[in-house]
């Protein structure tokens, strides 16, 4: 459903977010216990908000025990340190993902395990909204974001940042200047058709998920596909490219490989990529089923290497990806920025290329078999 996100939200987002400033400031002792802190319009001007946010902050902070006016003179001092018993229970950092499914859980344990190495926890929302996540995470206390969902559009993902440190996970947002760590598909693609071009597949066909969220995407392999065709001097064709969802039903998989078989040329060896996994291992024993040879006549490569690819019956070419590292990385710099890190020499672009894995689906002459 969409959620509108009207003024009330952004003074409360603006407001929550001061505070956990505030936290801050005590936290790392900025702000020393009994000391005196800076004058309501010193914090205004520092912080770039209104005296009125200011004032609506320092009273949150008064009511929690944390902060309480002088008895002499002006202005408030800090009586009670930030730790885990007296205002905030944790640091927090907020993920945001379009869908709790097994594929992300690894990736959110090794991330949580990193984080709390360093003192933060996580709180997860799962939500395809941008603007709903926005308005629930304004009510929350987080230090930053990391932005995992790929189908979250670059407008959320610059509207979190305008509020907490942010950076994207599988999703490049550099334009937005927003740190971003992801995987290089384009790059992929193109070394995939280059592979199946050297073993002589010069007919090849590029599945993609029929999916409106995947359309940047899409586009983006495309032209990974295309180029690695240019290169070779080879005319590139739109029919080249069929679309299927990620998950269906055994009779739309009758239907797609019976289409797939159709793109088949007699006389040339045509080989296929595949950013969604379930139509390799099904070409592969359709294929066989129909008397092909698998690589001579027909082979299979996919996008995202799984372990399931590599116990196939004939075992699958892929392109692996080490996103547990992709999301160590992406965290430390998030932590490094919210701790106030140099990293004046880091590049907001992270992009990674993974390792193609050659395996009997493409190649006679196999000899790194994962």
């Amino acid at each position: 459903m969409e959620v509108e996100l009207d003024r009330r939200n952004n003074i409360s987002l603006v407001h929550e977010t001061l505070k956990q400033k505030f936290y801050a400031e005590i936290g790392s002792g900025r702000w020393a216990l009994k000391a005196k802190i800076p004058s309501e319009n010193d914090l205004a001007r520092d912080f770039e908000v209104s005296r009125g946010t200011v004032r609506k902050a320092l009273k949150s902070l008064e009511t929690e025990g944390i902060l309480q006016k002088a008895t002499k003179g002006h202005g408030r001092i800090v009586i009670r340190p930030v730790d885990r018993k007296a205002g905030r229970l944790t640091k927090n950092i907020g993920i945001i993902l379009h869908e709790l499914t097994s594929d992300y859980y690894g990736d959110i344990l090794s991330t949580q395990q990193a984080a709390r190495q360093r003192g933060y926890d996580l709180v997860i929302y799962v939500t395809r909204d941008g603007a709903a996540a926005l308005s629930s995470i304004s009510q929350k206390h987080l230090d930053g974001l990391l932005v995992y969902c790929q189908e979250v559009l670059n407008m959320d993902i610059f509207e979190f940042s305008k509020y907490f440190p942010t950076v994207a996970l599988y999703h490049n947002c550099t334009d937005n200047d927003i740190p971003s760590y992801y995987i290089d598909w384009p790059w992929a693609v193109f070394d995939l058709a280059s592979h199946l071009f050297k073993e002589g597949l010069d007919n090849q066909i590029l599945i993609l998920p029929r999916n409106p969220a995947w359309n940047t995407w899409n586009a983006s392999i495309v032209s990974g596909f295309r180029y690695a065709h240019l290169k070779q001097g080879i005319k590139f064709d739109r029919k080249q490219l069929m679309y299927t969802p990620f998950n269906t039903g055994n009779e739309e998989r009758k239907e797609f490989l019976c289409a797939a078989m159709g793109r088949v040329k007699k006389g040339r060896s045509t080989g296929f990529i595949s950013l969604v996994n379930w139509p390799t291992v099904h070409i592969i024993d359709y294929a066989l089923k129909h008397g092909l040879k698998v690589p001579d006549e027909i082979a299979v490569a996919a996008l995202m290497n799984t372990k399931l690819l590599g116990k196939s019956k004939i075992p699958i070419t892929a392109y692996s990806f080490d996103l547990k590292e992709i999301a160590k990385q992406a965290l430390c710099r998030l932590l490094d920025t919210i701790e106030g890190r140099d990293i004046t020499d880091e590049d907001t672009d992270n992009p990674f290329y993974g390792e193609l894995i050659i395996r009997e689906s493409s190649s006679k002459n196999v000899v790194n078999i994962k």
